[in-house]
C-alpha cells in the first residue's frame, strides 16, 4: 500500500471517529435537555439514533438498551411512525448479534404497525429483512414474505396503497 493511500485511510478513519463522538456528544445533549421538551415523543427518534450510533460503534449492550427504550417511548407515546423505526433498529441490532429469530419477531412486529398504518417506505425495507432473515434460517415463512412483498409493489404500482 502506498503512503498515500495509508494516510488517506488514517485521515478519513479520523474525521470519520471524531464525527461518531461529535453525534454521540449532541444526541446525550439533546437527552439531557428532555425535562424541557414539551413533546416527550420527540425523544424516540434520538434514543432511536443513539442506538444506532453504539450499534456502529459495536456497543452492542449499550445500542440494545438505548433502542429498547426508544420502543418503550414509542408504545408508550402511540406514535406508531417513530416506534415502527426504533423496532427496525431494534431489529438490526438482534441480527448484529446474530440473534435472526429474536429480529424476526421485531421485524414482524414493526411490519403489522407499518401495514396498519401504509407506511409504505418502511414496510417494503422490512420486508426485505424478514425474507432474508427466512431464507438464511430456511424458515417455511419465507415465500409467504415474498409474496406479501410482490403484492405491496404491485398495490403501490398501482397507486392503491397511501
Amino acid at each position: 500500500m502506498s503512503l498515500n493511500v495509508f494516510l488517506s485511510r488514517r485521515v478519513t478513519s479520523s474525521i470519520l471517529c471524531r464525527m461518531l463522538s461529535n453525534a454521540k456528544t449532541c444526541f446525550q445533549a439533546a437527552l439531557e435537555l428532555e425535562g424541557n421538551i414539551q413533546k416527550k415523543y420527540l425523544t424516540i427518534k434520538t434514543y432511536t439514533q443513539s442506538g444506532l450510533l453504539y450499534l456502529k460503534q459495536n456497543k452492542m449492550d449499550l445500542a440494545q438498551r438505548t433502542i429498547e427504550e426508544a420502543v418503550r417511548r414509542g408504545k408508550k407515546f402511540h406514535d406508531d411512525y417513530r416506534l415502527v423505526q426504533a423496532l427496525i433498529g431494534l431489529g438490526h441490532c438482534y441480527l448484529k448479534q446474530s440473534k435472526d429469530l429474536k429480529g424476526l419477531k421485531i421485524f414482524e412486529e414493526a411490519l403489522e404497525l407499518s401495514k396498519k398504518h401504509s407506511f409504505n417506505l418502511p414496510m417494503f425495507d422490512i420486508l426485505l429483512e424478514i425474507t432474508d432473515i427466512c431464507k438464511r434460517n430456511n424458515l417455511p415463512t419465507y415465500q409467504k414474505y415474498v409474496d406479501d412483498f410482490q403484492q405491496a409493489a404491485i398495490q403501490l404500482r398501482k397507486g392503491g396503497a397511501g
